[in-house]
């Protein structure tokens, strides 16, 4: 470690100017929308909680609140299949019973209820 004790010794420190900004050439910083309107915003929708949670953060605008609302929209719709048909048929059709399977499924119904089979 001597040789960094020496290398630090041996540094030459500059001294810089102090750099002053002027008023003009500040950047402002963007002004953001109030917490309490995004949540507002936020709750007015039927999202879920999760999705709600997700969109509370800073926005510069209300314009840009609701775009990050319609996009969370687009993604649960897509995420849950909505506006896709469902439970509208398209499955195969049972396979048609032989006389024997129907004749052996009524006797079990017969003798179920306390009949006499065929």
């Amino acid at each position: 470690m001597p040789e960094i004790e020496e290398a630090v010794e041996g540094a030459v420190v500059q001294e810089s100017e102090p750099v002053i900004i002027s008023e003009q050439e500040a950047v402002a910083p963007e002004p953001t929308l109030a917490p309490e309107r995004v949540t507002e915003m936020v709750q007015a929708t039927n999202l879920p909680e999760i999705s709600k949670t997700r969109l509370l953060r800073e926005y510069a605008d209300e314009a840009s609140v609701t775009e990050a609302i319609q996009t969370e929209i687009a993604y649960v719709k897509e995420l849950t299949g909505s506006g896709k048909p469902f439970a509208q048929g398209g499955s195969a059709e049972p396979a048609p019973l032989t006389e024997e399977q129907k004749t052996e499924r009524f006797n079990k119904i017969m003798q179920e209820v306390g009949l006499k089979p065929v």
